[in-house]
């Protein structure tokens, strides 16, 4: 193992030569810790159109400009959602819900959410489109809505 510290640099390798540790490569300053809940609503058929919506999940170092996390759905109404499935991680975009029909195999709905840290606000930003069953016209499908619960690094990169 080795550590050399020149030049305002620390420098640390292993002993096969290998760098372990290295204040030249950018690491992640955590700025603000954020946890809590959030319920997001259902999504009826809006015929196929792109649909957006922002939530403001409280306020963040100005500077924080990406997250890493965890997200995990505690509860959504029977059949729809992901709920009690697991603890995803927060640093991306996660699929909450979407419909396919089995006759046809068409994808009819899609819903996506994304943490992301934006002027100084931790942001729970939703996608999704919903379209009527092709096979049952009348039919009015819904992408199922439940609660999050989250629990969020924001910061940047130094």
């Amino acid at each position: 193992m080795s550590l050399n510290m020149a030049s305002d640099r620390i420098h640390v390798t292993n002993a096969a030569g290998q760098t372990v540790f290295d204040t030249n490569r950018r690491m992640f300053a955590i700025t603000n810790l954020l946890t809590g809940t959030v319920s997001i609503a259902d999504k009826p058929s809006n015929n196929n159109r792109m649909q957006r919506a922002t939530t403001v999940l409280g306020s963040i170092n100005s500077e924080a400009d990406f997250v890493m996390g965890q997200v995990k759905a505690v509860s959504a109404p029977a059949g729809g959602g992901l709920p009690n499935v697991g603890v995803f991680s927060a640093g991306g975009t996660i699929v909450w819900g979407w419909y396919r029909e089995d006759v046809q195999r068409t994808m009819r709905g899609l819903w996506t959410i994304t943490f992301r840290a934006v002027s100084g606000q931790l942001l729970l930003e939703e996608e999704w489109w919903n379209q009527n069953s092709g096979t049952h016209p009348s039919l009015n499908l819904t992408l199922v809505g439940g609660t999050l619960s989250y629990r969020i690094h924001a910061g940047t990169f130094i």
